[in-house]
């Protein structure tokens, strides 16, 4: 949604050159992408980074030949579902720094401060108020208080997980920082769009046994930061939208979404 992506051959081999648009620059910082991606590469989680220019954001990577992207069809395989949740372990219980720390309360009050029609957000929708203070609440009794923060990826589309005989990769590393895991493990399952049971069957496999006895307070807190995403990109998209780049009602779905998610939270 952000980026031109450009399959490149040279000498027989084949890569992958990323042209970010310009809007980019205002929102990822790619010095952090940078450094992000290449330990990410380190671990085994990403592809080979080959060049990178941290002041255009111009990528150029290894392509992956006979990979994917993923399918929620893909989700509903166990082999399929044992590799998501071991490379995401992998990534989260590394002992490795990112280069910055991903606050979603932070990006989101920076995202709004880039808004150059303020009063559009703030009179989207009759409830925008109640969503932000809602907001607030989850940071201080979730958010500011992570007793664990790992190496994570933050945007954890589908589009950004490739599957390679069963074996997954993540790219685009644009978002990436030291974050609560939970947070990823929020987004797959927003993004991915899994039922409750489709949810919970691929919680079993990333938690073990520890998911059973913490059902609910795990369920609870994952749809604290599912809500905080949704509210966080429906921003994103506005500020995409100032500049021109539109995508349908993208925005009133996350924002949408984010009031229904609100209803479900037990604070």
């Amino acid at each position: 949604m952000t980026n031109q992506n450009y399959l490149v051959t040279v000498d027989n081999s084949q890569y992958v050159l990323r042209i970010p648009n310009k809007i980019n620059s205002l929102l990822i910082n790619r010095s952090y992408e940078e450094y992000n991606s290449k330990l990410a590469s380190d671990i085994g989680v990403n592809v080979d980074t080959l060049y990178f220019n941290s002041k255009t954001g111009v990528k150029l990577t290894e392509y992956l030949h006979g990979s994917r992207v993923l399918r929620k069809t893909d989700i509903l395989n166990d082999l399929v579902v044992r590799e998501i949740s071991k490379t995401f372990l992998n990534l989260h219980n590394k002992d490795v720094k990112f280069v910055n720390r991903f606050s979603v309360l932070s990006e989101f009050n920076y995202y709004v401060s880039l808004l150059k029609d303020k009063s559009r957000f703030l009179n989207y929708h009759s409830l925008i108020a109640e969503l932000i203070n809602f907001f607030y609440k989850l940071n201080d009794k979730y958010f500011s208080h992570e007793n664990k923060v790992s190496p994570c990826h933050n945007d954890l589309v589908l589009e950004n997980i490739l599957l390679k005989e069963n074996k997954i990769f993540l790219i685009d590393w644009e978002y990436s920082g030291m974050n609560s895991p939970v947070f990823d493990i929020a987004a797959f399952l927003l993004e991915a769009e899994l039922d409750a049971e489709e949810s919970c069957y691929f919680l079993e496999h990333y938690y073990g046994d520890v998911f059973p006895t913490y059902r609910e307070d795990i369920l609870n807190k994952i749809r604290s930061y599912q809500f905080s995403q949704d509210l966080l990109w429906f921003v994103w998209t506005l500020i995409k939208e100032e500049h021109n780049e539109y995508f349908g009602d993208y925005a009133k779905y996350r924002l949408e979404r984010s009031i229904r998610i609100m209803e479900e939270i037990k604070l």
